[in-house]
């Protein structure tokens, strides 16, 4: 009976130290995936992308590639870009690299305008208030609307004055400018011209005078 119970022994302790102890894989970290809060780049815009998971971000290393030569460490990066053209942001942990592509479109802003009223607007020219230069348009017919019109050294708020001519050339230079035509940096702004916009003008006797689309077609110079 001892014997066969020293055998049973011998067995479990050679049994149970053969057993496997199963562990758990370690995690595979995984790239970093980012997205940038701004729809539309300007240049001398600050890009500022956001992580999307920063779980583990104190054990993690950063690296931006920012596809213009450039580059930059940190969970919190910026970049601002010099010139227009098209860039691949990669990024860079532990777990591998994501990349994204833009465009980083030229000047600090932009506008275009859209003719809602009832006659032509020929000879135009818009210029903003902070500029020497003047960005001619040309014939702007009734429904239509411009390109964009990219504004370059912008300031916080710049204020825009559209010129041109009414119906034909036969008039005098009507200005279109009022309160809130307003030109924002680093956005795209859109103006609407209709029979209710106010316009401004010199009467034969020079003074400046202002009133509604409308009213200018039956002035009497």
């Amino acid at each position: 009976m001892n014997k066969t119970l020293l055998i049973l022994s011998l067995f479990c302790i050679v049994f149970f130290s053969c057993k496997k102890t199963v562990t758990s894989p370690t995690p595979q970290a995984k790239p970093k995936v980012f997205a940038l809060l701004l729809d539309t780049i300007y240049e001398h815009e600050f890009v500022f992308p956001r992580i999307i998971d920063t779980t583990g971000s104190k054990s993690e290393t950063y690296r931006w590639d920012w596809g213009d030569n450039t580059t930059d460490t940190g969970l919190h990066a910026r970049h601002e870009y010099l010139a227009e053209g098209n860039y691949t942001i990669k990024l860079t942990t532990n777990g591998g690299s994501t990349s994204k592509k833009v465009f980083v479109y030229p000047g600090s802003g932009s506008v275009e305008f859209v003719n809602a009223s009832s006659e032509p607007i020929t000879k135009i020219v818009v210029n903003s208030e902070s500029q020497t230069d003047a960005h001619p348009v040309g014939t702007l017919l009734p429904g239509a609307r411009t390109g964009t019109i990219f504004i370059t050294q912008l300031p916080l708020f710049t204020q825009c004055v559209i010129s041109g001519y009414v119906g034909d050339t036969t008039k005098k230079t009507v200005f279109f400018k009022w309160g809130e035509s307003y030109l924002h940096p680093y956005y795209h702004d859109v103006f609407t011209i209709n029979d209710h916009s106010i316009v401004f003008f010199r009467d034969s006797y020079g003074n400046f005078q202002g009133t509604n689309l409308s009213n200018w077609m039956n002035f009497s110079f």
